[in-house]
């Protein structure tokens, strides 16, 4: 019996320091439980990808660059096209009101028959002086009154060197404001007697007037240009 009970405990014991050494080994050796840690299998593929990468990121840049600069490109294209029309309209409404101020504005334009005059100057001046040569002198006067339509009545006497009226001329002219230069108004006088020439003219606007006078009938013609001042009545 006593053998029996001794060999069982040999026994226990032996099992119980097998376990142990087992565990002990598998402590001061973890690595033989998990897997190796393994290097890149092909060093040389993986930098040839980093190449790859690289060129194609490269390649994305170069193409974003371009769109940009042809982006660019229609801008400045479309800012300067704009600027030429823009200029283009500006100057065309500069031309377009000082043509509009040239013919169109009665307070800015050329004194009436000013081309014929001046190439026809002898003439003219001749034309001039001509009551002077023949010692006749002519008297304008404007009416102070103004009708309802406007209308003033204007009288011209002409008398000879002997201060005698002359009678039977044809007494004509053109009126006009100074500042309404190409509003000109055509007038033929009416003989009043004793060498008064009298007409009704639309003469109501207060300011500077000019009349261009012309007599015919007598030794020679006569052309005469009186400035006078119309004032508020």
């Amino acid at each position: 019996m006593e053998a029996t009970i001794s060999a069982k405990l040999n026994s226990h014991f032996s099992a119980h320091d097998k376990v142990s050494s087992n565990t002990m080994s598998n402590d001061t050796n973890p690595a033989t439980d998990s897997e190796p840690v393994r290097g890149p299998a092909n060093p040389q593929a993986g930098q040839q990808t980093l190449g790859e990468s690289q060129q194609a990121l490269g390649e994305s840049q170069k193409v974003l660059d371009e769109s940009q600069q042809a982006l660019d490109e229609r801008r400045a294209k479309r800012f300067w096209i704009a600027l030429v029309v823009f200029l283009f309209v500006v100057q065309s409404t500069i031309m377009g009101s000082v043509i509009h101020l040239a013919i169109g504005d009665p307070s800015a334009a050329v004194v009436p028959d000013y081309h014929n005059a001046a190439l026809n100057w002898d003439e003219t001046q001749r034309r001039r002086s001509a009551a002077d040569r023949m010692g006749w002198e002519i008297e304008f006067a404007p009416s102070d009154v103004v009708d309802d339509r406007g209308m003033r009545a204007i009288e011209v006497t002409v008398v000879d060197q002997s201060g005698a009226p002359v009678d039977g001329l044809e007494v004509s002219g053109q009126l006009y404001h100074h500042a309404r230069a190409a509003d000109v108004c055509p007038i033929t006088f009416d003989s009043g007697g004793n060498g008064r020439y009298i007409d009704l003219v639309p003469a109501a606007k207060v300011g500077l007037w000019q009349l261009e006078l012309s007599i015919d009938g007598a030794e020679e013609p006569i052309a005469s240009s009186i400035t006078f001042e119309l004032k508020a009545s």
